[in-house]
């Protein structure tokens, strides 16, 4: 494994386990309720993570062609999809994501990850390795995010356990 995807491969684990301790003991039936009328539910959070680890499997050549994620992407909005995704399913989607991406991060080359992405993205590294880079921080970002609404919707705070 290029050295540079080391820490990429421990921020992609942690990240791995603080999703799912993140939806345990969120149930459905709470997970699309908002806090307010300016923040987005706890599932529409979940689910713009499970889209993002998506792409970022894409970017690095894995394939995780799962019929959750065909029906987040780009979805601006939960109440635009016809049947939002229960927890479980975004759960079983994290799992193979993760292990795609789990799987191809030890097999890029330097020049894989040198090979620019063509993704605009908001920093000055648009490598396949910066956009990945950039990909991570902006799930652990909102991971944060899903922290406290899962303080607020079960009084549990997320963990770092497996």
């Amino acid at each position: 494994m290029d050295t540079r995807c080391v820490p990429l491969e421990i921020i992609a684990e942690l990240n791995g386990r603080l999703f799912k301790n993140c939806c345990d003991q969120v149930t459905d039936a709470v997970a699309g309720r908002r806090l307010s009328e300016v923040t987005s539910s706890f599932l529409f959070v979940a689910c713009h993570i499970v889209d993002a680890r998506s792409y970022v499997v894409g970017l690095v050549g894995g394939a995780a062609d799962l019929p959750v994620v065909g029906r987040l992407r780009s979805v601006q909005r939960l109440e635009d999809l016809p049947a939002p995704p229960t927890i479980a399913e975004l759960l079983d989607a994290w799992d193979v994501l993760t292990t795609s991406f789990l799987k191809c991060l030890p097999r890029l080359s330097a020049q894989d990850l040198n090979r620019e992405s063509g993704d605009k993205v908001p920093v000055r590294d648009r490598s396949v390795f910066g956009t990945m880079t950039f990909l991570l921080q902006h799930e652990s970002y909102h991971l944060g995010q899903l922290a406290m609404l899962k303080k607020h919707l079960t009084g549990a705070a997320m963990k770092y356990s497996q």
